[in-house]
C-alpha cells in the first residue's frame, strides 16, 4: 500500500494548472493509515477522500464515477473480484476523466484478465540490517500493453524510503544494466520516485 501512497502523492497536473487534484481511496482494504500521510508535502491527507461502498457493484460504480471527475487526480481502489468487463469500463473512465486509476488486487487474483495498461506485483523486502528501519519493496512489471516480454528480472526493481530525505529511491542494480535498460527502468519507475512525507 505504501507504493500506492507514493503514487497518490504525485499529482499529474502541470504547474499552473490550478490546485492539486483529489486523491480518492475506495474500499477500506486500500485505505492508507492517515497519520502516515499527514506530513506529505503535497497535503495528501488534506486532499484525500475515503469511500467505503457496501457491495462490489457499489464499489465499481464509485470507482467509475470518481475516475470521470475532473477534480480527481488519483483513484486508489480495492479491485478484488472485478471482471475483465469491469476493468475495461474503468479504463474508459480513466480516459474520459484523466485521473490515474490504481487497483489493488490480492495475489490470488494475479492471473485474472484485466484491461489495465500495466500490471505490477509489489512485495515487501525483508530488512537485512536490524538497525535499519527503511522500508523497501520489490516492484515487478508483469505486463504493459505494447511491450515485448523480456528476460526474467529485467523489469524488477527494489525501491526504498530513505530515512533522512524521505525520498523513494531506485536500487543500484538498475544503474548496472545496459544504458537502454536503465533508461527504461527509470521511465517505468518514475511515478514512484517522488517525494512523500
Amino acid at each position: 500500500m505504501a507504493v500506492c501512497v507514493g503514487l497518490a502523492a504525485w499529482d499529474q497536473r502541470q504547474p499552473g494548472d490550478g490546485p492539486l487534484g483529489l486523491a480518492v481511496w475506495i474500499g477500506r482494504r486500500c485505505w492508507p493509515y492517515p497519520p502516515a500521510i499527514a506530513h506529505d508535502p503535497t497535503n495528501l491527507l488534506g486532499r484525500s477522500v475515503f469511500v467505503d461502498p457496501p457491495t462490489r457493484e457499489d464499489r465499481l460504480w464509485a470507482i467509475d464515477q470518481t475516475l470521470r471527475s475532473p477534480a480527481v487526480a488519483t483513484v486508489v481502489a480495492d479491485g478484488r473480484g472485478l471482471t475483465m468487463a469491469a476493468s475495461r469500463r474503468l479504463q474508459l473512465a480513466c480516459e474520459a476523466g484523466g485521473a490515474m486509476g490504481l487497483l489493488s488486487r490480492p495475489l490470488h487474483e494475479r492471473g485474472e484478465l484485466s484491461a489495465a495498461t500495466t500490471r505490477w506485483l509489489v512485495r515487501p523486502e525483508p530488512v537485512h540490517e536490524p538497525e535499519s528501519c527503511e522500508p523497501a519493496w520489490t516492484i515487478e512489471l508483469l505486463r504493459r500493453k505494447g511491450l515485448r516480454p523480456m528476460v526474467e528480472g529485467a523489469r524488477r526493481w527494489t525501491v526504498r524510503v530513505e530515512d533522512a530525505t524521505r525520498l523513494v529511491c531506485l536500487d543500484a542494480q538498475a544503474a548496472d544494466r545496459p544504458a537502454a535498460a536503465a533508461r527504461e527502468a527509470a521511465a517505468q519507475i518514475e511515478p514512484v520516485a517522488r517525494r512523500w512525507g
